[in-house]
Order: structure tokens, then sequence, then C-alpha cells
């Protein structure tokens, strides 16, 4: 086939591109390698647009725990860069985290209006207002009734850390949501205490930021939906940018009411020391002592030399002792078992949806042959990998729904034990699947990048009714 030479090219980019012909029938379909500036668009604002809807979709969508008050800023870095890395090699993870935290901000709030109910019926607390001490410092003002319904932004607050109790003489003590309840109950916190105000005046994204995010990313998926009306070409870091915005606007639906990077807990004041507690709350907070803080602790000093001895911590914690085959949440709360299948569903649809989209290239035209093979390869793997994965996952929780009620072999027996931590076998399995799965995510993200070095000449024609609106 000839190769038309510059002013054919330009010329043949000028030309209109009628809805539903194809490039093939233009004879369009030579390549041209990193375009600078013409008439459409250049390499760069190929590489512009899909690298800022993938940051949008990973490192803009994190919504972190809130960090100890004695952590260093190296460990909290450290940390938001491995969950950004983990986002960006698997963002079905983070679809999947955010999932589970929907729900069990949902269980929380459910439980904690009950016992607020409860509680509430004991004391009468909702009238308690009304009584005169407090009319009479009121000041002729109006007194509001007191709160008696939890949010689902409270309860994320509580769920990440971002609650805690303080003593008089200045200990703070983090809540979780497995005693939240029982600290309602007891009358040591209740709704009123903090709201959702103070909740957002916490987060450092309001509604308004998550959803100018969402609106940009989502017209990276509109302008290539839009080539695809056109039969015009599709990049493969276009297609990349699909599948992260697919599991990005699930993210940040999950974790709408999520405060965005809070750095300091919201504390309430108790009326006493913390070697003067009740009871009741000190059977609470011994359970987990380390869960107490000074506010004059200083922040450990950490530094590049640290991060073995933090690596060493985070591998015990994951592969250590507290490894088990329990469901997540054996606790009052936490999903059960149907429910942790659930889950796993979900995080499987998600892989598939981000390993589905990359099957779309599989006729792209790479630069060689042996690119689209290997571009093949390894969407292919990425997907089965995701397949083996779900069924390692599942295998466990269907034994364990089957024990008591069939006749089971004694491998599937030890699986259903919840009692039993797992095995080495088991955990190199799911290390190899991991590997295996962050080497074909790799793979792919190189042929990405090498892709552009030679893209079909209609890449870099666009589609002016989506170029007109403002976008990043």
């Amino acid at each position: 086939m000839m190769i038309p030479n510059e002013l054919e090219y330009n010329a043949l980019l000028r030309r209109p591109l009628p809805l539903g012909q194809s490039v093939a029938r233009r004879n369009l379909n030579f390549t041209r390698g990193l375009a600078v500036e013409d008439d459409s668009r250049s390499s760069w604002d190929i590489l512009w647009s899909c690298v800022s809807t993938i940051f949008a979709c990973t490192w803009a969508a994190l919504h972190e725990n809130v960090p100890a008050r004695n952590e260093s800023l190296f460990r909290a870095g450290v940390r938001k860069s491995f969950m950004c890395f983990v986002a960006l090699m698997a963002p079905e993870i983070t679809s999947w985290v955010a999932v589970q935290q929907l729900w069990l901000a949902k269980s929380t709030r459910d439980r904690c209006n009950s016992s607020q109910t409860n509680r509430d019926r004991q004391t009468k607390e909702p009238t308690s207002y009304r009584r005169a001490p407090a009319l009479e410092h009121a000041g002729g003002n109006k007194l509001d009734p007191v709160n008696t319904q939890w949010s689902l932004a409270q309860c994320f607050c509580i769920i990440m850390g971002g609650v805690a109790l303080q003593t008089e003489d200045d200990w703070t003590y983090i809540i979780e949501q497995r005693n939240a309840h029982t600290l309602i109950e007891a009358g040591f916190i209740r709704s009123s205490d903090f709201r959702d105000r103070d909740v957002e005046d916490r987060s450092k994204a309001d509604s308004f930021a998550k959803a100018f995010t969402v609106v940009q990313s989502l017209w990276t998926l509109i302008n290539i939906i839009s080539r695809a009306a056109y039969d015009l070409p599709i990049s493969p870091i276009e297609l990349l940018a699909v599948s992260y915005v697919a599991c990005g606007l699930i993210t940040y639906a999950c974790w709408w009411c999520k405060p965005k990077d809070m750095c300091t807990p919201i504390t309430i004041m108790l009326r006493c020391a913390r070697d003067d507690l009740p009871k009741e709350l000190a059977d609470i907070t011994d359970a987990r002592p380390q869960y107490w803080v000074h506010l004059r602790a200083v922040p450990l000093e950490e530094n590049m030399w640290s991060l073995p001895k933090m690596l060493q911590q985070w591998g015990a914690s994951t592969f250590g002792e507290e490894t088990s085959r329990a469901p997540m949440g054996e606790s009052a709360i936490g999903p059960r078992v149907r429910v942790e299948m659930m889950m796993d569903a979900f995080a499987f649809l998600a892989a598939g949806l981000f390993c589905g989209t990359h099957l779309a290239a599989w006729n792209f035209p790479f630069p060689t042959q042996t690119e689209q093979t290997a571009w093949r390869v390894f969407s292919l793997v990425s997907l089965s990998l995701a397949a083996f994965t779900y069924i390692h996952g599942q295998t466990p929780l269907v034994a364990r729904l089957l024990a008591g009620k069939v006749s089971l072999p004694s491998w599937l027996k030890k699986l259903a034990n919840s009692d039993l931590p797992f095995t080495r076998l088991e955990l190199y399995v799911a290390a190899l699947f991991e590997l295996a799965y962050a080497f074909s995510r790799l793979g792919v993200f190189a042929l990405t990048i090498a892709s552009l070095r030679a893209l079909p000449a209609r890449s870099f024609v666009s589609v002016s009714s989506v170029s007109s609106i403002p976008h990043y």
C-alpha cells in the first residue's frame, strides 16, 4: 500500500469522516509516530487526558483511614504510596475495599441507631433539653432537639478511626466500630457529640470536588465512546483509561459519604482521668490498650532505613498468628459467610470488568504482531487468574455453608473449620497468583506505553462535538 506524503496526509486529516464509515474503506490503515502538533490532537493530548483520568481514579479516589497520633509522616506516606500502587495495579481491589466499607458503615449505622434508641428509651434523653436547667442557660434562644439518628458519614468516620475519647489528663482512645454500640448503650457517646458538618470540616474534599472529578473522568469515557461511534481508532492507553474509570466510579460511589484525608480524629471529652474510668468503659479499653495515645506523644522518627522493619511488621500482621479462615468480620456487626461470598463475587465481577475491557483491544492494530499477541496473552492471563483467585477464596466459604448439611471429604472439612489457620500451601498458592497477576498487569502497562510510538494516523483525529466540552 502506498504511504501518503505529507500533503496527502494533511488533506486526509482535514477530510471529515462520516458516521459509520470504516477506516479501512478510506485506506487510512497506515501508522504514524509521535505527533507533536497538528490540526486535531497530538500524542501529548492523548497521553495527558488518559494519565490525568487514571490519576483521578487512583490517587485522587483514595480515602485513607485516620493515622495514629504518634505515627510518623514517613510511615503515613509509605502507606498511601502503597495504596496508590495497589489502586494502579489492581483498581478492582480498591473498589472491593470501598464496597466492604460501605456495607460495614451501613451495618454500623443500623446497630448504632438501635443502641441509641434503647439508650434514649431508658434515659428519655431526647426530651431532656426542655428541662428547666437547660432552658435557664439558653438565653431565650430556642433549643434544638437532641439528634438521635446516626448518619452514614458519622459511621464512616468511626470505622476509619476518626472518633476518639479524650480524658481530662489528655489521653485519647480511638473508638472502633466493634465497640461503638456498647459505648452508646452505656451513655459515653451519642450522635449529637459530633455532627455531619464536623465530619465535613475535617474532610479535604466535599461533594462538589468529588462530583467535579467524576464528571471529568466521564468526559474521557464519552470521548472514547464517541470515537468508536465514528469508527475512529482507539489507542490502547485510552482503553486502559476506560477500565480505570469503570472501577473509579464504583469507588467514588461507595466512598461518597466517607471523609477524605482526615489527619486527626474528632474528640469526645470524658469527665474523668484515664485511671478513673468507669468499670464498663475500662473493660472496653483494656481489650486494646495500644489504642491509648497521649496528646503530647511525639511521632516516631522513621526514614528510608526504617522500611525493612515496617515491612516486617506488616508481614507479621498479614501472615502472622491472626491469619485464619474466620470470615471477614466474625464480630457482631461484621459480614457473615454469605455476605463475604457476595463481596468476593463483587470483587470477581470488578476484576472481570477491568480485565474484560482489555480484551476489547483483541484486534487493535499494534506496532508489531508480537506485541498484539503479547497483549492477548496478558489479558487472558489476568482474567483467568482473577477467576482462579475467586474460586480459591470461595471454596472455604462454600465448605463452611455445606458443613453439617452434607457429608464432606476430610480436606473440605479442614477448609470449613474457621479456627484453623491457613496452611503454607494455601498462602503460597495465593502469593503465586498475586505475583502472576501483577506480572500480567505490568506487561499490559508496558505494551500500552510502547504502542504510543506508532498509532494509526486517524488516532490523532478528534471528535469536535466532544472536544468542545470543557475538560482538563
